[in-house]
Formats: structure tokens, C-alpha cells, sequence
């Protein structure tokens, strides 16, 4: 019950590592409300962890690119909950073409999602988070921020810019008492999967070596809900309070250095 009362909103929550969130918040007690376009999962999760509880989950449809759709989620969120406190921010794409073959499309469509959507969900959750004294944002960046993404330069370029913008904001709004980190995983995910399929009939000369190639921890890729989920919920109890604008890397040491 680390969470107990608080109100949290998650995006991309239906499945993966922002599932994972939704689980553990409940799990500890909290109010969650979280967006996603995979509506079949969305509402079985909603209604799984509810049933579990101690906490509850409600489920919306929504694409985090579209301002209009977020902020009629969020206003409904704040009404439900009495509030929002806290925002984790994981919903995210990838693409796979190397620098040269990026198309418009895809550049512009990662870009939205990845980039535009950290940007429209943590503006319309500011007037809700600016009203506690203690409120946290954890956006979800990527070794691929910090590190060449030779086959993903379009994803690269949207999650460093995650973590530029998340430094900014925890600059300017903490005077707010908005704390705001991003997240880098090295977890194992729905995602990690399909773009671990779609590369592995390339040559190593084109995608490079495995991020997993330099981890510290012959793991690997971690697991969500053992690995990760633990340090979300950490980051949002009163043992974060003095916790902003950092990297926090839960990747079993596969990017040591920033």
C-alpha cells in the first residue's frame, strides 16, 4: 500500500512495461487511469486488477499525439479521481530503416507518437500536477537517446529529445513541486520482441551488435514486472521527493554511461 491514494494516469497502459505500471500501481493501492489504442486489452487489464486490487484502474482510448483527445481524457481523469498527481508517461513506437531510407511518413508518425505525444500528455496533466505540492512526471525515454540507434535513427532522435524536454520541464516546474524524470528500461517487452524479429534477419554490418551484448548482468533484458514496475513505484513515493530531472536506467547496466 506504498500508493495508497494516489492518483495516477499511465499511458500506452494496455500491454508491455506501461501494463506492468498499471499492475504494480493498483497493486499498492492507487486510483489509475490509463490511455491506450488497444482497446481489447485495455479494458481486460482494467478489469483484472480492479478485481484484484487493493486500488482500481479504469481504462480510455486515446492516441497521446492528439491534444484534443488528451485533454478531454485527462479533464475526465481529474474529475473521476479528484485530481492527478502523478503521470507515467510510457506510450511509444518504433521503426526500423537505417538514416538514409527514413521515409516522411515514418519519420513524422515516430516523431508524433514518441516526441509529440510526451509533449501534448505532460502539458495538459501540468494544470492537474501543479496543484499538489508534490507531483511527479516519469517519461519514458531509451538507451536509443543516449546511444547510435543505426537502424532507428527516427526512434533515436524522438527519445532524445524525451529526455531533453523531461530536463527541461523539471527545471521549470519545479517551483510547482512537479518532480520529472525519464525513464531508460533495458526491460523485455511486446515491443523489444517485434522489433527483435524484424531485425534479426539483417546482417550485424547493418543493425549493429545487440544492446544486450555489453549488460553487466548476464540477464540481459529485465523483466517488467520483477525489475522494473518496483522502481516505478518507488519513484513515485515520498523516498523520490528529492529525485528530478535524471536518467534513471533500469537496463542490468547495458548503458553505463551517459
Amino acid at each position: 500500500m506504498q500508493l495508497s491514494g494516489k492518483k495516477i494516469v499511465v499511458t500506452g497502459g494496455a500491454r508491455g512495461i506501461g501494463a506492468a505500471a498499471v499492475r504494480a500501481f493498483v497493486r499498492e493501492g492507487a486510483l489509475v487511469h490509463f490511455v491506450d489504442l488497444l482497446d481489447e486489452e485495455g479494458k481486460e487489464l482494467a478489469a483484472n486488477v480492479t478485481a484484484s486490487g487493493p486500488g482500481r484502474a479504469v481504462y480510455h482510448h486515446g492516441n497521446v499525439a492528439e491534444r484534443t483527445e488528451m485533454r478531454a481524457i485527462f479533464a475526465r481523469c481529474a474529475d473521476d479521481m479528484s485530481g492527478i498527481d502523478s503521470l507515467v508517461h510510457a506510450a511509444g513506437i518504433h521503426r526500423e530503416a537505417p538514416p538514409e531510407l527514413i521515409t516522411d511518413e515514418d519519420w513524422d508518425t515516430v516523431i508524433a507518437v514518441n516526441l509529440r505525444g510526451t509533449f501534448v500528455t505532460n502539458q495538459e496533466a501540468f494544470p492537474y500536477l501543479k496543484e499538489n505540492e508534490d507531483s511527479r512526471i516519469i517519461n519514458f525515454g531509451s538507451l536509443a537517446g543516449m546511444t547510435p540507434y543505426v537502424m532507428s535513427g527516427h526512434y533515436s532522435a524522438s527519445k532524445g529529445g524525451v529526455i531533453a524536454w523531461t530536463r527541461t520541464i523539471a527545471h521549470a516546474w519545479g517551483k510547482h513541486g512537479i518532480r520529472a524524470n525519464t525513464m531508460a528500461p533495458g526491460i523485455e517487452s511486446p515491443m523489444a520482441a517485434e522489433v527483435r524479429e524484424r531485425l534479426t534477419s539483417k546482417p550485424i554490418s547493418e543493425v549493429g551488435a545487440s544492446p544486450t551484448a555489453s549488460a553487466a548482468l548476464a540477464s540481459g533484458m529485465g523483466d517488467a514486472d520483477r525489475d522494473l514496475a518496483p522502481v516505478l513505484v518507488f519513484l513515485l513515493t515520498d523516498g523520490a521527493r528529492h529525485i528530478t530531472a535524471q536518467i534513471i536506467s533500469v537496463d542490468g547496466g547495458i548503458c553505463p554511461t551517459r
